[in-house]
């Protein structure tokens, strides 16, 4: 059976739909992945009413994603090490997956400080100013944690076996879908904060995190298949 569905789902990768859909989802995970409350309540609030900080920040965000989904996914892919890395992202999929469902907290998450925004603002020159910006944005692309990592995770996994032209193009779809919220919410407070106040906001990420881990789970079992048939 799985043989059949690894098979099956091989097929349908290479239509043209199928891969449209894949970079649609890629998108559509960009927004989700910029509005779940890790996001919105340790990296918005830093950059509301700042325009150079938003563009200093998706500077380095965009190079930390493309550095590590690149380097991440030659490294850990099928192309170095083999067969085994299909073992080696199903059970990195399906941990996770329960984090994703929340049935269990591998990763915490981390209390909002601003010691760093002071440090920050302190600093006397533009281009120290700059830096400093454009390295928060890199650490936020390096260090993903509670809501995040688990999407991360999936990223990585699936351009390691997408081809270098589709990854691409799904990398720019999840860039290009992070950033549209980033860049709308925090133009003014009062955006930002209508979102988080919504009664349903809540019930909206804990959906969104829901189906992302049953992307998860059933990518993991495909690369289960896959391992089989190099077995094979």
């Amino acid at each position: 059976m799985l043989i059949e569905y690894t098979l099956y789902l091989s097929e349908v990768l290479r239509t043209h739909l199928a891969q449209m859909i894949l970079v649609g989802l890629m998108f559509l995970t960009g927004i989700g992945t910029s509005l779940v409350p890790e996001t919105v309540a340790t990296i918005l609030p830093r950059l509301v009413g700042h325009v150079y900080k938003r563009i200093y920040y998706a500077i380095g965000m965009v190079a930390s994603v493309i550095g590590v989904g690149i380097v991440g996914s030659w490294i850990l892919g099928p192309y170095t090490i083999g067969r085994w890395s299909y073992i080696l992202w199903s059970l990195l999929l399906l941990v996770m997956a329960l984090q994703s469902f929340e049935w269990v907290a591998f990763i915490h998450p981390v209390p909002f400080s601003a010691r760093e925004d002071r440090r920050i603002e302190r600093k006397a020159k533009v281009w120290q100013r700059t830096l400093a910006i454009v390295w928060r944005g890199i650490k936020s692309g390096l260090s993903w944690r509670y809501d995040r990592l688990p999407i991360y995770i999936w990223i990585v996994a699936t351009i390691a076996v997408a081809g270098w032209k589709l990854a691409s193009i799904m990398i720019i779809s999840f860039i290009i879908g992070y950033l549209i919220p980033v860049f709308w919410l925090t133009g003014r407070l009062e955006r930002l904060g209508r979102v988080v106040i919504q009664p349903n906001y809540r019930l909206r990420v804990l959906w969104f995190k829901r189906i992302m881990g049953v992307v998860m789970v059933l990518e993991a079992l495909y690369f289960f298949g896959l391992f089989q048939l190099y077995q094979g």
